[in-house]
């Protein structure tokens, strides 16, 4: 199994769970400081397109909607 993240920011999880049309990228900052995570798609608690990174706030969550 690849890890999800090649190289994870210290404090984030990242889990990845595919769907039929997308996989979902969750991300949790548990460090209390924020990251910027790669990432492309849709941020589905912003409504943002993703081109990048994605900023997961600090304490926060980011979930990631990325195209087959």
């Amino acid at each position: 199994m690849q890890p999800v993240l090649a190289t994870p920011p210290r404090g984030v999880e990242a889990v990845r769970r595919s769907g039929t049309d997308a996989d979902y990228l969750f991300l949790i900052d548990h460090s209390g400081n924020g990251a910027q995570v790669p990432a492309e798609g849709v941020e589905l608690l912003t409504g943002e397109t993703v081109s990048g990174s994605v900023t997961v706030p600090a304490g926060g969550v980011a979930v990631v909607r990325e195209a087959h």
